[in-house]
């Protein structure tokens, strides 16, 4: 799904919302006012989009795709603005390293190629909007979210090695900003704890690393080193399972 496609859906989702649930009671949204913390598991599909201007290196790789189990944590704060079923919220989420490894190979042993590895680990300030409807909570959520995350591309030359001190390697450090847009369901089960199943999509800017031989000179011969150099684009769409506990 494209993240236009997502805010439409999201959006769509809160007007449908907003009038099925006009006829609900007044004590709904006092129900879910206050703070919680909660844990998650989730699985995600995490692409990455690798290009550079040359061919040196990702010689018209096909776009990464991957999917990986992460895990992490929510802090949050629920208001009750006005008598009815509106709920908005604030809330911290810390999601665990998404780790992907992928091996493009261009021969049977696997020795040659390209090989793509990389870690992320995501931070988001988000706020909700929801609905109440006595135990349960339909709300979209969206917010900036920062990105840590090492991202490397190696060209494997048959030697057996992967270490960037013998072959080629493009790899980079960077913190990203992002955008964070979803929704999802929460079930209040008792009257202190909550389950919720809830769909994010990450969006993170395109950064770029330098390809550099293992003496750390660029590798594209007469090419600048801004013309010398890989470019990720990368997202992850996110199911997670969350229980949390209100205080």
């Amino acid at each position: 799904m494209t993240l236009i496609k997502l805010k439409t859906s999201i959006a769509s989702a809160v007007a449908v919302l907003a009038l099925c649930g006009s006829g609900a009671s007044a004590q709904d949204a006092e129900a879910w006012k206050g703070g919680y913390a909660g844990i998650y598991v989730s699985g995600a599909l995490f692409s990455v989009e690798a290009s550079d201007l040359t061919d040196t290196i990702t010689n018209d790789a096909p776009p990464i795709s991957e999917l990986v189990a992460a895990g992490g944590l929510k802090l949050g704060y629920n208001f009750a603005p006005r008598q009815g079923n509106l709920v908005l919220g604030i809330e911290l989420d810390v999601n665990g390293s998404h780790t992907t490894s992928k091996l493009i190979a261009s021969n049977p042993s696997g020795t040659s190629g390209e090989k793509f590895d990389n870690d992320v680990v995501l931070t988001s300030l988000l706020g909700r909007v929801g609905l109440a409807n006595g135990d349960l909570l339909t709300y979209a959520v969206g917010g900036p979210v920062q990105a840590s995350g090492s991202y490397v591309m190696r060209e494997l030359n048959g030697n057996g090695s992967e270490s960037c001190i013998t072959i080629i390697c493009a790899q980079t450090t960077e913190d990203m900003l992002g955008v964070a847009l979803g929704g999802g369901f929460e079930w209040a089960f008792s009257d202190n704890m909550t389950a919720r199943f809830e769909l994010m999509h990450y969006a993170l800017p395109t950064i770029a690393a330098p390809i550099l031989n293992n003496d750390t000179s660029p590798a594209c011969g007469g090419a600048t080193l801004a013309e010398c150099s890989v470019s990720f684009k990368s997202s992850s769409t996110d199911m997670k399972f969350v229980i949390s506990y209100q205080f």
